[in-house]
């Protein structure tokens, strides 16, 4: 059956339209990523932008939050490390998320890098591969929760992690949200990231590093109402951890600061923009307990 020209020119003109809508308003207006069999996947450096057209993002040429990686030896700089709990993800402006709250809050010069759905070895990967940024730091934050003590993190999709600019956009959102998979994407052998032991790397991270390293333990919001539950998958982890740090780091435990609670969470495991803004003044205190050089604590 041939399709009348008047109307196949109108369903073009309309997919058209409809395209140039969807790029104009933002929709996918994401951040791109590198990938590789070392870390996984990362933000691509040197990128900006606006999810939605107002919910600004941008990423320095280390692939940080920040901007240009430029650290002032007279101030407090901190590396604050770990997956979407730190990158803050598409539903929140830049000003909303972790490390920009923290930063004004405290005036320290705060370089978050993270990724979503990363896991202990990724963030250790990151660090292993930037010595030169370890360098100008004056103290390391790791915020961490129960999933990232599995296996590393691999690129599987461009639908989570994309590689390019998505286009054409509607494609890109009808596979997203529309023709979703219930069997998540398949690691290609190429793009597998080897296991190694989170453990030993964490080791590794303790003897070259020699300033302090602030470690929090975050909860999900079913760990948060759910103890036992919270003591046999976050907090387990804490004696593993402090086996190959000594005296080098502190751990923290999100869920016992009285601040924290339910209403802070904007799903089941990320902070809102509030809860972000009361998750840095945790930061804070907690670090402030143990003040170290250069370190200002209003």
């Amino acid at each position: 059956m041939r399709i009348p020209k008047k109307l196949l020119l109108g369903l073009i003109s309309s997919l058209i339209l409809c395209e140039a809508a969807v790029q104009f308003f933002g929709l996918v207006d994401v951040p791109v990523y590198e990938r590789n069999n070392q870390i996984g996947y990362i933000p691509a450096p040197n990128q900006s932008g606006a999810f939605m057209r107002s919910h600004t993002w941008r990423f320095n040429e280390y692939s940080m939050g920040a901007g240009p990686f430029n650290p002032d030896s007279k101030r407090f700089n901190l590396l604050l490390i770990g997956d979407s709990l730190v990158l803050g993800g598409n539903p929140l402006a830049e000003p909303e998320r972790l490390g920009p709250q923290l930063e004004k809050l405290t005036g320290w010069q705060v370089w978050p890098i993270s990724a979503g759905s990363w896991a202990m070895q990724n963030e250790l990967t990151y660090m292993c591969q930037h010595p030169t940024v370890l360098e100008k730091m004056d103290a390391i934050v790791i915020v961490s929760n129960s999933g990232d003590f599995d296996v590393p993190s691999s690129w599987a999709s461009d639908l989570t992690h994309p590689l390019h600019h998505p286009f054409p956009a509607l494609i890109y959102l009808a596979r997203k949200y529309v023709f979703q998979s219930s069997t998540p994407p398949q690691v290609k052998p190429e793009m597998q990231v080897e296991l190694r032991d989170w453990q030993h790397d964490l080791y590794a991270l303790s003897q070259k590093f020699k300033k302090p390293i602030y470690i929090f333990m975050y909860p999900n919001s079913a760990e948060f109402h759910d103890v036992l539950k919270r003591q046999r998958q976050l907090d387990s982890k804490v004696p593993l951890i402090q086996a190959q740090f000594g005296d080098a780091a502190k751990i923290y435990k999100v869920a016992n600061d009285t601040h924290w609670n339910e209403t802070l969470y904007r799903d089941d495991i990320h902070p809102s923009g509030n809860g972000n803004l009361v998750l840095a003044e945790i930061l804070q205190r907690d670090i402030c307990e143990s003040v170290v050089e250069k370190m200002l604590c209003k």
